[in-house]
């Protein structure tokens, strides 16, 4: 369970907080409590983050993210976009985040995100792996708040390597075995999809 994710979501997630050039005392909001998102609060955590913020709108992955390094958890069904980003502002004073992270895969809450960010922050997009991906920002914003933003898909062999390196170093601090939440037989193919798709589970393993 602890290796089966390490060559997407593990290795993923390394390149991602790379990118985010996540350093000690940052402050980090991750957007999406996903498989790549609770790696994602564990890195950073690792790297020496200061507080990681998580936001999703499924109860069990907000109280999964808290095995995973995150301090403080929202959920963003119970809020508006205005009400997250001054909650978010609020846990880090006294201008916003150091790093965004959208590992959710929905356009829609980029501008909360960027929002959400110091002057001089940093945005690193994660999630959004499907074409036609649209969203609209006020340029403006983005140039006079001197905000970077990136984009990650998939990573560098090396990343692989640090994302093995990464899961055996803190396989006691974080419970990597929890990722891997259900098992399906080939019979059971249609259901484990289905599964994926409604969010249920956060990676579903085929045993043969």
């Amino acid at each position: 369970e602890e290796a089966t994710p390490l060559n997407c979501g593990a290795a993923t997630m390394v390149s991602v907080t790379e990118a985010g050039e996540i350093d000690v005392g940052d402050t980090v909001v991750v957007q999406g409590l996903g498989l790549l998102g609770l790696y994602g609060c564990a890195i950073a955590k690792a790297r020496g983050a200061r507080k990681v913020i998580g936001l999703d709108a499924v109860p069990d992955r907000l109280e999964l993210a808290a095995k995973f390094g995150c301090d403080v958890t929202f959920d963003v069904s119970k809020l508006s976009d205005e009400q997250l980003v001054a909650a978010v502002r609020a846990e880090c004073p006294p201008d916003g985040a150091d790093v965004g992270i959208e590992v959710c895969g929905l356009p829609s809450v980029i501008p909360a995100g960027l929002k959400m960010l110091r002057v001089g922050g940093r945005y690193v997009l994660g999630g959004l792996v499907n074409p036609n991906a649209m969203f609209t920002v006020d340029g403006n914003e983005i140039l006079r708040r001197w905000i970077t933003i990136r984009g990650v898909h998939n990573y560098h062999p090396r990343h692989l390597v640090q994302a093995l390196d990464f899961v055996m170093a803190n396989r006691d601090r974080f419970p990597f075995k929890d990722l891997v939440d259900s098992k399906f037989t080939l019979d059971q193919l249609d259901e484990a999809f289905a599964r994926a798709a409604d969010r249920s589970v956060l990676r579903a393993a085929i045993v043969p």
